[in-house]
């Protein structure tokens, strides 16, 4: 058996606001009745804390209760962290300064990523159409991986792209959202 989390990652909260934010979307998701106001005994795969499924639907495409899995609700990350899609390769990259795609074996990605991974907000990869430096957090990949310090994965359901818009509103931060395979 296998495990989904649909990760939304907010792109540009800082480590030191990662708290503050992540209480004030677990507080409206409690209000919403998206979650429960209580966590479960089982920890995600990740070891995080599991905050359970609540009964609203509103913002939820999975409605087939009776089937669910065991692993089902919320964990929240609040750690520099990459957010991908599990044992998916990387085909492209997509610069955000002028559209241009590249494939993975033409860019230095990997080095960019992990010197952001070990703290260096600045990192950068270069595109050699426009011939600008981008910040990594900002370059798209063909399959959506995140770079942030703040996520909210949603254990086994579906989320509606409505609800990635919401907790951007509630945190003043752009988000995106990364489907992971387990």
């Amino acid at each position: 058996m296998s495990d989904n989390v649909d990760w939304i990652v907010v792109l540009d909260a800082r480590l030191d606001e990662a708290d503050a934010l992540a209480n004030r979307v677990k507080d409206w998701l409690i209000a919403e009745e998206i979650i429960l106001p209580r966590t479960a005994s089982k920890r995600s795969l990740n070891g995080g804390e599991m905050w359970l499924r609540g009964w609203a639907a509103k913002w939820d495409d999975d409605l087939t209760f009776q089937s669910r899995p065991a692993l089902s609700g919320l964990e929240i990350a609040k750690e520099r962290q990459v957010f991908h899609a599990g044992g998916h390769g990387i085909d492209s990259l997509t610069c955000p300064h002028c559209g241009a795609q590249h494939r993975p074996d033409n860019l230095e990605w990997s080095d960019a990523v992990g010197s952001w991974q070990l703290g260096n907000d600045g990192s950068s990869l270069f595109c050699t159409s426009c011939h600008v430096h981008s910040p990594i957090v900002d370059w798209e990949f063909c399959v959506p991986w995140a770079l942030g310090s703040l996520g909210f994965g949603f254990w086994n359901w579906v989320v509606r792209p409505e609800l990635v818009d919401q907790i951007a509103s509630l945190t003043g931060y752009r988000c995106r959202l990364v489907r992971e395979h387990i």
